[in-house]
């Protein structure tokens, strides 16, 4: 769920999130649409954010570039 933030909703974070997790993810003209602040729990929380994490820390950084 993208809560209308400027960077939650440009162009390049819709169209990384239509390719790294297609028909998954929920936000304001995305795959799924879903009102933002919504007083439902928010979707990702059940999915989300334990994908990226595991992505993001599945390898380390070999140097400060990385």
């Amino acid at each position: 769920q993208q809560d209308d933030a400027p960077p939650h909703y440009a162009v390049i974070v819709r169209q990384f999130l239509t390719d790294t997790v297609p028909n998954r993810w929920i936000g304001r003209h995305g795959e799924i649409e879903w009102p933002s602040r919504s007083p439902d729990l928010p979707p990702l929380d059940y999915f989300l954010w334990g994908y990226v994490k595991n992505n993001v820390y599945a390898t380390k950084p070999a140097n400060l570039a990385d």
